[in-house]
């Protein structure tokens, strides 16, 4: 997986410390951030993973009972199913519980939408 070169090895770091199904959630998240986006920059900021181009895209977040992949201008996303969750200005994030939660919800449209917008 081809990363920027600003790739912080704390992400690393962050992801091995999860527990097995966590890991294995971060992991493939970590992935699809760096297929869908491949020109991201990757960083450790906040105690979380955070990813970038132009400008703050996204973020992995790590809670006692689910994964979550944030949005750092959700509120601007088109989610028709109601996917993302929050009511803040922008943020948005969605929840994973499961390794059977990426195929079903719809992570990959939302990070192309993400790396779309051009916002600050």
């Amino acid at each position: 997986m081809a990363m920027q070169s600003g790739s912080d090895p704390q992400v690393g770091a962050f992801i091995e410390k999860l527990d097995p199904e966590f890991r294995e959630i971060a992991s493939r998240i970590r992935k699809l951030i760096i297929e869908v986006i491949p020109d991201v920059s990757e960083t450790f900021k906040w105690n979380q993973p955070v990813y970038e181009r132009d400008g703050l895209i996204c973020y992995i977040g790590s809670f006692k009972e689910h994964i979550c992949l944030g949005f750092y201008h959700g509120a601007f996303l088109a989610d028709p199913e109601k996917h993302l969750q929050g009511d803040g200005r922008q943020l948005r994030h969605i929840k994973i519980n499961s390794v059977e939660d990426l195929q079903s919800k719809p992570l990959r449209k939302l990070l192309e939408q993400a790396a779309s917008l051009q916002l600050r």
